[in-house]
């Protein structure tokens, strides 16, 4: 059935059954209210086709500043604003956001904080204000939560753009308890949260989710399918990223495949697994310029992280002498191999990190058993100070991450620039000889210039 921007899509989908195909036409589809689809449904883009959760606004000057009044939207707020947003965005875990010209402004906390690039919601007078003369430019805020929701089983979603939801905190604009879906070339992007949510059996190839406010993909279940896809750019709206951003965040997932992405320029982790993730493949995967960890594995268990390229991964060097943002990090968790991946130029290299993270769904949270071998590790240029590491760092002494073939590295080959300081062991830097004494890469090789 073909659908175009002027009919009533939701009108459409209820007023037919499970397994129709929708064909929309071209053009701008402003979404009052989330679209819900039946059992086996299919929204098809024909041509150009966003799905859009914002409204156009209009604006009155009022001295140095510029007003839109009769806004009376106001989503879900996580408190707790200090952990969940940076100080440079006190604002974050508010779901509206403003883009002039699709480029999203910084959400100030007081009127007399509004400036250039800045701007601030009034919630009680039901107004925005804004620092920027809106004259000649096309100004939007995200007003609907979310795109897609429901409880729908094997929906697919082809061919669209699907931007600026004003989607709450932990959510996505795809959104729901959709299982079985299928997302194939679609672009997610200019969400306040996340993306895509995938769960139980998900499938998500040839999309991009970029520039959305805190994540890409989130999600959790079963066998969900990660493939092909581009994830970049993504926390443009300031959220904490060691609480919740970055490009992808999954939790309590099984056998997890995330496979030939591309994940870079994400303010935070560019592959992150975090919390209870068991039988996870990450693989082939390219994974660069990310504010830190390239591919990182927190509190979960199983996992195999193999043939994957990662490169220039913590950029924003943190915690200088510590393993944030490695370009793999294991954090906390027990049977993970790392294998066959190419590490380049990271703030450091692979790492494990040991910390008293309590229990989950299979037992302590233990970096346990963990297996990095036959990788290679390069540094091309003198490392800074703090930088450069490949071992294991310990919060809390007394675990067992030290014992003698618990956690190993063998056969790994590296390539490094500077004398000293490149692994780290037992609580501290130790060198090269100290790296092999402790029987790890022994087969391996160490080459300095």
């Amino acid at each position: 059935m073909v659908v175009g921007a002027d009919d009533d899509l939701q009108h459409q989908l209820d007023a037919h059954g499970a397994g129709w195909v929708f064909e929309l036409e071209p053009g701008i589809y402003r979404l009052t209210q989330p679209l819900h689809l039946k059992d086996r449904q299919q929204l098809i883009g024909r041509g150009h086709v966003v799905l859009s959760g914002a409204r156009t606004l209009t604006f009155a000057r009022d001295g140095a500043v510029w007003v839109s009044t009769n806004q009376m939207q106001e989503g879900a707020v996580v408190e707790r604003t200090s952990e969940v947003c940076t100080p440079a965005a006190p604002r974050c875990n508010r779901p509206e956001d403003l883009f002039v010209d699709d480029q999203v402004l910084t959400h100030v906390a007081t009127r007399s904080d509004v400036g250039p690039g800045r701007w601030f919601f009034d919630y009680p007078a039901n107004q925005i204000v804004i620092g920027d003369n809106p004259d000649g430019h096309v100004v939007e805020t995200s007003v609907t939560p979310f795109a897609i929701i429901g409880n729908a089983d094997h929906v697919t979603l082809r061919n669209l753009i699907i931007e600026k939801f004003a989607t709450p905190s932990h959510e996505a604009a795809v959104n729901g308890r959709m299982t079985y879906l299928t997302v194939d070339n679609l672009e997610a992007r200019f969400n306040h949260f996340a993306g895509i949510r995938t769960i139980d059996g998900s499938v998500a190839q040839h999309t991009r989710v970029h520039h959305n406010g805190a994540l890409g993909f989130i999600g959790s279940g079963p066998d969900i399918r990660i493939e092909q896809n581009e994830i970049d750019h993504n926390n443009t709206v300031g959220y904490n990223p060691f609480w919740a951003a970055g490009g992808t965040k999954w939790v309590y997932t099984t056998r997890l495949v995330v496979r030939n992405n591309d994940a870079h320029d994400n303010r935070g982790p560019g592959l992150w697994t975090d919390i209870n993730n068991e039988d996870v493949l990450v693989e082939d995967n390219r994974v660069f310029d990310n504010d830190l960890s390239g591919i990182f594995h927190e509190v979960g268990y199983r996992a195999i992280i193999r043939r994957n390229t990662v490169h220039g991964n913590g950029r924003t060097k943190p915690f200088p002498g510590w393993v944030v943002g490695a370009g793999i990090l294991v954090s906390s968790s027990s049977d993970v191999e790392v294998y066959d991946n190419v590490v380049t130029d990271n703030w450091q290299g692979i790492a494990g990190l040991e910390d008293d993270r309590g229990m989950g769904a299979k037992g302590p949270w233990l970096l346990a058993r963990l297996y990095v071998h036959d990788n290679i590790v390069r540094q091309s240029a003198a490392p800074e100070r703090g930088s450069g590491r490949t071992g294991i760092a310990q919060v809390h002494e007394g675990v067992s991450s030290f014992r003698a073939g618990l956690n190993r590295f063998e056969h790994n080959s590296y390539t490094l620039t500077g004398g000293t300081g490149s692994f780290m062991w037992m609580g501290r830097d130790v060198s090269d000889a100290e790296w092999r004494h402790f029987h790890h890469d022994v087969t391996g090789a160490i080459v300095r210039h």
